[in-house]
């Protein structure tokens, strides 16, 4: 088995004027997907120094952890998920623009 987590990760951007919105909508909404029981963490990164192409680096990077492929694949097809869709549709007020997602698998863990 390879080392390391199966991540799912999220890049958005909030809108102008809209950031406390837009954290406090997006605490409620991965509370939502934290009833999946096979969501082990969820970190949520703001990006405070851009190195490269500042206008088109996402503001914030969000990483969905789980321990297998499986875990992964099962999630996005489960009721948390389906309650976080319903929750977007009806509660995201245009907050801000998500920019990318894609699932990522564990290739090499380098440590110090």
């Amino acid at each position: 088995m390879k080392e390391g987590r199966y991540l799912w990760l999220v890049t958005s951007k909030a809108a102008p004027g809209k950031e406390e919105e837009y954290n406090k909508w997006y605490d409620q909404h991965v509370a939502t997907f934290f009833k999946f029981p096979g969501l082990k963490r969820v970190v949520r990164n703001r990006c405070y120094q851009p190195m490269q192409n500042p206008d088109s680096c996402p503001q914030y990077v969000v990483i969905y952890e789980f321990d297998k492929k499986e875990d992964l694949e099962v999630f996005v097809k489960s009721d948390a998920a389906e309650a976080a869709r319903k929750e977007f549709e009806e509660g995201w007020k245009g907050f801000g623009d998500f920019l990318w997602s894609g699932w990522y698998e564990p290739v090499k863990k380098l440590e110090r």
